[in-house]
């Protein structure tokens, strides 16, 4: 198998190129202005941006995960496929290179992106990680309750009204500070740590002679906010992620210092994700690996964090804080240069054919940024980031009734918003393509499928991100 993907790469691409493996990297719920700005400690980060190609007003194609990321791993926008569950059709990066002689990997562990959704299809190594937490039955059943209090007891419909009350409150305050001191390891165990994809991904590497492609999503910048390098104690910890649950469901404001202390948790999951980054590009250094390796990080959304009062990115204002995202390319003969042209994630997947060398298969969005990084031409993909349904019903079906669209332009950012009855003017030039867009959304398309279809553990799972109530 590895000897008949080498015939077909070596046939239908240039013998030379910039790079031949692609470490594509994505952080969930991660916004840019906290890369971009000293509001962080993010050496690696900082030093990806320093000597590679840096888009500083990149746009994710969604707000969720759901809606981005089949997006962002096909160069084409969440309406002109569907989004939630991947369409068989859909030409995804994963196959695509695989047929081209790749070996392909990807990593993570959020619901979304799991096998059931289509997420594996053309991957020779897929994990879905799981935690991995002390075993037991107090330990269980404890940390169980534990994500129960800061996921807002999604599991309990019963406890719907209840978890509004300010008894709840109270007792929750109590059992959050009670558990978080007698369950060993009380911190986040709904997600992997950024350090078991790396080992996992490097293995994988030292195991593979052909030229690779990997992927991961990273889950350590996504709610619950709590780093495994944290200055708080667990139960504090533990109660602001647990506020930020009330804000969502019951919108209960959070004070201002609650919001400090909020806005701290999320600095250091950043700022850990770092640390590990930097960990894993000094161990692919070391294995020869870096200086034939492209990177692409970038986030497949951003957060909310206290803007019109709302945490998190169950939202449908697709403004600045939900779309905008950093976006950094490097390799060891890209230019060291800053693009502040609006340019869409979708633009990711076809630039790294093109400088493979690859055909790009028919029913992509994106075009590739090879003449912007190059050339300093304009990018010929629209900024748009859409969403077909009620943001309060993630999962729920789409309708034109509840479509957001919303376009970068170099002027600002603009809305067609029906959800709430403020379409776009007709005066403005960017009318046409948000109705196009919304035009475009099939609400008969095989993808959109209710949440029980899922299987339990994923969508306890996507319960735990605070995704489905």
């Amino acid at each position: 198998m590895r000897k008949s993907k080498m015939y077909l790469l070596w046939v239908a691409v240039p013998r030379y190129r910039m790079f031949e493996n692609v470490l594509f990297l994505v952080a969930d719920s991660l916004r840019q202005d906290f890369v971009a700005t000293n509001q962080t400690n993010t050496p690696a980060i900082d030093k990806l941006r320093a000597d590679g190609i840096e888009f500083t007003r990149a746009r994710s194609p969604g707000p969720g995960t759901s809606v981005s990321m089949p997006a962002v791993l096909s160069g084409a926008f969440p309406f002109t496929h569907g989004y939630k569950r991947i369409n068989p059709n859909r030409p995804m990066i994963a196959p695509t290179l695989s047929d081209g002689g790749y070996s392909t990997a990807g990593y993570h562990s959020n619901g979304w992106c799991d096998s059931s959704n289509g997420f594996s299809r053309g991957f020779d190594d897929f994990e879905y990680f799981t935690s991995n937490q002390p075993s037991g039955l107090i330990n269980n059943q404890g940390r169980k309750l534990l994500r129960e209090l800061t996921s807002g007891f999604p599991n309990f419909p019963r406890l719907t009204e209840l978890r509004r009350t300010s008894f709840a409150e109270y007792a929750s305050r109590f059992l959050i500070r009670t558990l978080a001191q007698t369950v060993p390891e009380s911190r986040n165990d709904v997600t992997a740590d950024a350090s078991r994809l790396h080992s996992r991904a490097l293995n994988w590497i030292d195991d593979t002679t052909a030229p690779w492609f990997i992927w991961h999503q990273y889950m350590d910048t996504h709610f619950p906010y709590m780093s495994p390098n944290s200055e708080m104690p667990a139960s504090k910890q533990l109660y602001l992620n647990y506020r930020m649950t009330r804000n969502r469901i019951a919108d209960v404001s959070i004070s201002p210092q609650e919001q400090r202390s909020l806005l701290k948790l999320y600095r250091e999951e950043i700022e850990y994700l770092d640390y590990e980054l930097g960990e894993l590009l000094d161990k692919l250094e070391a294995r020869g690996e870096l200086s034939n390796t492209l990177i692409v990080f970038t986030a497949d959304h951003g957060e909310m964090l206290g803007e019109y009062g709302q945490f998190g990115h169950k939202s449908a204002r697709l403004g600045t804080p939900l779309t905008h995202v950093p976006l950094i390319m490097w390799c060891k003969d890209f230019p060291s240069k800053k693009i502040h042209t609006p340019v869409s994630l979708v633009d990711i997947v076809p630039t790294i054919y093109n400088y493979l060398g690859i055909s790009s298969p028919d029913g992509l969005d994106g075009q590739s940024l090879q003449t912007v990084i190059e050339k300093d031409a304009m990018p010929v993909t629209p900024a748009i980031s859409e969403m077909g349904h009620d943001p309060m019903d993630f999962g729920g079906p789409p309708s034109k009734d509840t479509t957001v669209v919303s376009v970068e332009t170099e002027n600002g950012i603009i809305i067609g918003d029906w959800l709430h009855n403020n379409p776009p003017s007709q005066n403005l030039d960017e009318y046409e393509l948000l109705c196009e867009r919304r035009e475009t959304l099939d609400v008969k398309d095989n993808t959109y499928s209710e949440n029980d279809d899922m299987d339990n553990e994923t969508k306890q799972r996507l319960q735990d991100l605070g995704y489905l109530e």
